[in-house]
């Protein structure tokens, strides 16, 4: 196995309502443990250091983590964002959401590999592209992206994406077929989110 990156942390999101899945979907299980089980153990695989953002600490400390408050919950994943980002003590990091069990190490490796080379000081954000759209819940944000978050906070929130369209901001755009070398099927994007997603998660799921 690959090393993990020193220079990158890990952000699980896990503080949504989960009001599509009528309960803690972060919770459910594949293969006989919580799905937030297993995105953290992919995580961990591409950075030395993992943390999780939640509005009810306390919730995921099985996890053996450290578990950051979503200082502005009410803001879904914003909120998520500017937590992690206010925790980071390094100056990026790679932010999934706590619904993505099918996370590929590789992909994990490359990114965080991608954001801390020496010409990453040139970007606020690696973020990857499906059909030409941005997947900000697999994605790198740096520190420098603190302000932006808060004014938009401040101004209301709104989608992660308002982030990386905010004056300013440089994003490095990694192209699907750049994906597709390190997960040919693009599975690391799979959200589940519905229980008609989690019975295709079920199905799918192979240790």
């Amino acid at each position: 196995m690959e090393t993990a990156s020193a220079s990158i942390t890990g952000v699980i999101l896990a503080g949504g309502e989960s009001r599509r899945m009528g309960g803690d979907k972060a919770m459910l299980h594949l293969g006989g443990r919580p799905m937030i089980a297993r995105v953290a153990e992919r995580l961990r695989q591409a950075c030395a250091e993992v943390l999780v953002v939640d509005r009810n600490p306390g919730r995921y400390a099985f996890l053996g983590l450290p578990v950051v408050p979503d200082r502005r919950p009410g803001f879904g994943a914003l909120s998520g964002l500017h937590a992690g980002l206010l925790a980071l003590r390094r100056p990026v990091g790679l932010f999934v959401a706590c619904d993505m069990p099918f996370l590929r190490p590789p992909l994990l490796r490359f990114l965080a590999a991608l954001a801390t080379t020496p010409e990453a000081a040139a970007w606020d954000a690696v973020v990857p592209l499906r059909g030409g759209r941005a997947e900000p819940l697999l994605a790198v944000y740096s520190r420098h992206l603190l302000p932006v978050v808060e004014g938009l906070l401040a101004g209301g929130g709104g989608p992660l994406r308002r982030v990386l369209e905010a004056p300013g901001v440089r994003v490095r755009w990694v192209e699907e077929q750049v994906l597709r070398r390190f997960d040919p099927g693009l599975v690391s994007l799979t959200n589940v989110n519905t229980p008609e997603e989690y019975r295709q998660a079920l199905r799918r799921w192979t240790p």
